[in-house]
């Protein structure tokens, strides 16, 4: 007799516990198709198409185990290859093994080598359960976990045609063309004699250094047809959203030319959302850049007030945390966070209608482009982000994150304009997406006009109980039926509701940084001796073709 349905489900940790994050997500993957948060490097967009076109010529036996384990050890050779190559080179290593794929575990493996010896591949390329070694759980190593589903977005891979079980292949048309050329400038035979014997020596290593990802740059072809891909030139690359994604990556480079910049993310936020520079000064884009401009700019508004939001419930829970971890009913968590506010500079506009506090915000918030004032909503975004991220903070960074919050969405109401203009309506996404239970700006939008009538305390009062607690056990009890995972923060139970973590309020990550690390590698971008970022000779060529 089958009993599980009685046992209790899983308790996590869990992600998004107000489901406010959702439409953010939607907007950066529209922005930037086939780059995840796992594809970090360009590199194998080209190898992954090669090794399973090379793997049909080099193995008799094709069956899908067969194509598992070789796959695995493949990958567990060309990390060791980059990491081997790291350490006799002098160039940057950002360009090396940086995000190749299992170099924590291999790179564990090649420090604890006997120098002039061999590493035997077989105990890292294994299965889940057959060695305590292995690099990767998923079966398909970093291919199935990490890169197989943009290959497919970007039609460099597929599955073969009635193979069971599924196994991927490099398909035809541009897949073959990739592989093709990827094998021009690899050799190719040693790589896969290694393969046969299982273990390779650090002789062999340095003459598979052509493996290496940072020689994508030296590979001029092999290059311009992959960075043809990302940019959206091929016609056999008829990918869905190529024009946002060729787009977004021009825009970066646009802001890597006027910033003196380390990491594009921070800056691509501020300046997407003000339509300025750094400096203040207006930022004037060619008609596709400025289009694509706009549109991250409503991701960072939706950031905004998403992470607000956010950061008054991470500070509720510490206030109900503080008050023994229980509340009595869902009311108690108003008091909790008008308790809080009492310690803000806001304390003198608790009474005060909501309508007259942001009337007078319009009057003293520092003009929209001066992003890096401390007032603006943007710098406040950023050290709320800072301040609210873990599960434990100090009274004062507690009172701090309290006073962000209030000060952010204060702002977005003081700048919002007049006009009921849907403001998704340059995206794709559609208005049915848009439910009234929802949590986005079309909700923020529509509940504004109800808030402006209420006191500054009455409106805390009501993010904290219906966008805060009463929003999160509609969440946690979905995710319970949908997936049988415990999300719960807040656990009701007959006497009320006891306190389970903190939730930390963040930022969405929107593959940014895995879009710069893919410029760099397609050496549109450089890093300078004081580690910004800089345009290569490609990248003012590429950013040209842009503002054409």
């Amino acid at each position: 007799m089958t009993t599980n349905w009685l046992s209790p489900p899983t308790a996590i940790r869990g992600l998004d516990h107000l489901g406010i994050q959702s439409t953010c997500v939607a907007l950066y993957t529209e922005l930037l198709p086939g780059i995840t948060n796992v594809t970090d490097r360009a590199y194998y967009f080209g190898f992954h198409p090669w090794f399973v076109w090379a793997f049909e010529q080099h193995f008799v036996d094709r069956s899908e185990d067969s194509y598992t384990r070789a796959v695995r050890a493949a990958e567990c050779l060309v990390t060791l290859t980059a990491i081997r190559h790291r350490h006799r080179s002098t160039v940057d290593s950002d360009i090396h093994d940086v995000g190749t794929i299992g170099n924590r575990k291999l790179g564990a493996a090649y420090a604890s080598r006997v120098p002039g010896g061999t590493i035997d591949l077989g105990p890292y390329a294994a299965l889940e359960g057959e060695s305590a070694s292995y690099y990767f759980k998923a079966r398909w190593g970093g291919l199935g976990q990490y890169y197989l589903g943009s290959l497919f977005d970007l039609r460099l891979m597929g599955y073969k045609e009635k193979q069971k079980p599924a196994q991927p292949h490099y398909g035809i048309g541009l897949g073959e063309t990739v592989a093709r050329s990827f094998d021009h400038h690899v050799p190719r035979e040693l790589f896969f004699d290694v393969l046969a014997r299982g273990r390779v020596t650090d002789a062999e290593l340095d003459s598979l250094a052509e493996f290496c990802p940072c020689q994508l740059r030296t590979h001029h072809d092999h290059r311009e047809l992959l960075a043809s891909i990302f940019f959206g030139r091929r016609k056999d690359a008829l990918d869905d959203g190529r024009e946002d994604r060729r787009d977004s990556l021009r825009l970066f480079l646009e802001i890597i030319r006027v910033a003196e910049t380390e990491k594009i993310e921070s800056s691509l936020r501020c300046a997407a959302y003000s339509a300025c520079l750094p400096a203040g000064s207006a930022w004037k884009l060619p008609e596709r850049l400025e289009r694509v401009r706009r549109k991250w700019g409503v991701y960072q508004l939706n950031e905004l007030m998403s992470l607000a939001v956010q950061g008054l419930f991470w500070a509720a829970l510490l206030g109900i945390e503080q008050q023994k971890g229980r509340l009595r009913d869902v009311a108690q968590a108003g008091d909790v966070i008008v308790t809080l506010a009492r310690k803000t500079p806001w304390s003198d506009h608790l009474g005060t209608p909501l309508r007259l506090v942001v009337d007078d915000a319009r009057k003293t918030l520092p003009p929209l482009g001066e992003w890096t004032d401390p007032a603006h909503e943007n710098a406040r975004a950023l050290d709320l982000a800072d301040t609210a991220g873990g599960f434990r903070a100090s009274a004062e960074e507690i009172t701090r994150s309290v006073g962000h919050s209030i000060a952010i969405l204060v702002a977005l109401l003081a700048r919002r304009e007049a006009s009921t203009a849907f403001p998704y309506a340059e995206f794709a996404l559609g208005v049915d997406r848009f439910g009234s239970t929802e949590l986005d700006l079309v909700t923020f939008a529509r509940e504004s006009s109800h808030w402006l009538d209420l006191t500054v305390e009455a409106w805390l009062r009501t993010l904290a109980e219906d966008w805060g607690v009463r929003r999160h056990l509609q969440v946690a009890l979905r995710k319970m039926r949908t997936d049988g995972r415990d999300t719960f923060r807040l656990r009701p139970l007959d006497d009320g509701l006891r306190l389970v973590e903190a939730a930390p309020a963040g930022f969405t990550g929107p593959r940014v940084n895995k879009a710069q690390q893919i410029l760099i590698d397609l050496g549109l971008v450089d890093r300078t001796e004081l580690r910004t970022l800089t345009l290569t000779d490609l990248g003012k060529r590429e950013l040209e073709v842009g503002h054409g």
